[in-house]
């Protein structure tokens, strides 16, 4: 199982206009209301790979019921600590003609909802029991309000006591300060980077020379850079692998780094299980069963381990959740077929640096 940890959920309202006009009148076209956040779209996006996965999340309020219900309509496994706050609402206008590409996305953010010291005391319990049988960790998007400034760094430290690989989707604030308890996998974009290193980093040798700064200051042994329709880089070690997924119309790009995060652990299961990088056919892998092995009195959790997995595999299945996250108005709403379908096209190449 992939433990996700999304704290700073949503309940997201997506309106699509066909176009919007500052200081007007403008009528929504079309509404979804969905579970969002990307702790959420994470969880969403390994599910519908079919990857087991549960979600440990906060939720509160009549926003955290409607989410609940949500994740159960969809089938995402989540465990809830319930907050007295209740859940953010963050609303995304899509401009564009109906089921078409959007021409202009814009997203409004509430700030995040807090939670309790003793609503963080009953997160970080969930958390130690749902480690127990995790192969790997998630810790997606910023913290909720009032976390302790290094809940993140401690999440790590229990998942690196148990062998459990963590992937950290996030730089600011708590994750800044996780960096120190040495996650295995980072994935950021571009920007990101470039403010984590503290100047601009153009060309492709900068952000080489600021990742391998990461491996050296903080132990991260993959580094994963996002750059939306540029694809991804990936470094590790002397190694630099970059994919680039095939264009595709872009109906909704929030949620594709999420989903990208997802194909990483996807692409590391399927090494895991000895599966070819080409084609890549989750219904032939029993991915249930790769993160557990067989143990005296029974079945115990298996982590997975960095050793086993491909850089370049973990790669081209992130470009290509990525890439397919565009084509849904879902953010983190992929499909096993379009990845399949996009993988064939990525190019990845791969240097010494």
């Amino acid at each position: 199982m992939i433990l996700v940890c999304g704290q700073n959920c949503a309940w997201q309202l997506i309106y699509r206009f066909e176009r919007v006009t500052a200081g007007a009148v403008n009528r929504v076209r079309e509404v979804r209301r969905v579970a969002a956040g990307k702790g959420v779209n994470v969880a969403r996006a390994l599910t519908a790979l079919g990857v087991p996965a549960t979600l440990l999340a906060y939720l509160g309020g009549a926003n955290g019921r409607r989410m609940q219900t949500d994740l159960r309509r969809e089938g995402i496994a989540a465990r809830v600590v319930e907050t007295a706050d209740d859940t953010r609402t963050c609303v995304t206008l899509l401009e564009g003609p109906p089921a078409g590409p959007a021409r202009q996305v814009t997203e409004l953010v509430e700030p995040a909802a807090a939670a309790s010291g003793a609503e963080q005391e009953r997160f970080v319990a969930a958390y130690e029991e749902l480690l127990e049988s995790a192969a790997a960790v998630v810790i997606a998007g910023t913290a909720i309000g009032g976390a302790h400034p290094g809940a993140y760094a401690e999440m790590v430290r229990l998942a690196r006591r148990r062998g459990v690989p963590t992937l950290l989707d996030a730089y600011r604030d708590h994750a800044r300060a996780a960096l120190a308890a040495a996650p295995e996998i980072l994935k950021i974009n571009r920007a990101e980077l470039a403010e984590l290193a503290g100047r601009p980093l153009p060309a492709a040798a900068d952000r080489v020379a600021a990742c391998r700064r990461l491996r050296d200051r903080h132990g991260v042994r993959w580094v994963l850079v996002t750059a939306g329709a540029e694809g991804l880089e990936a470094y590790a070690g002397a190694r630099l692998v970059r994919a680039v997924a095939p264009t595709v119309p872009v109906v909704n790009s929030i949620g594709s780094g999420d989903a990208a995060a997802a194909g990483v652990l996807a692409g590391m299961l399927a090494a895991a299980a000895g599966a070819k990088p080409l084609p890549l056919c989750l219904e032939d892998v029993d991915l249930a069963a790769v993160t557990r092995r067989a143990a005296a009195g029974g079945a115990e959790p298996a982590p997975l381990r960095l050793e086993d997995a491909d850089l370049a595999g973990a790669a081209r299945w992130a470009a290509a959740c990525g890439s397919a996250n565009c084509r849904s108005v879902v953010p983190g709403a992929v499909t096993r077929d379009l990845v399949r379908q996009l993988a064939g096209q990525v190019a990845v190449s791969e240097s010494r640096t």
